[in-house]
């Protein structure tokens, strides 16, 4: 841990999630944060994803981000 400011990401759309999730790892951002369900019904008519799967996805293809809901 540094004393330094720490910034962290909102996961964006999920056709985009593998790519930003590894160019985020790349790039050395301390976290990425989801909600309790990604993409709200309200916005696209779906039940939305599972945070927990959305993490899991983030956890198969980084190393080093931290993964937080």
């Amino acid at each position: 841990m540094t004393d330094g400011p720490q910034i962290g990401l909102i996961v964006p759309r999920f056709e985009e999630l593998s790519a930003f999730y590894q160019a985020a790892d790349q790039m050395g951002f301390h976290s990425l944060w989801v909600t309790e369900m990604l993409f709200n019904r309200a916005w696209t008519g779906s039940k939305g994803l599972d945070s927990f799967g959305v993490l899991t996805a983030a956890a198969s293809v980084t190393s080093r981000i931290r993964l937080l809901t």
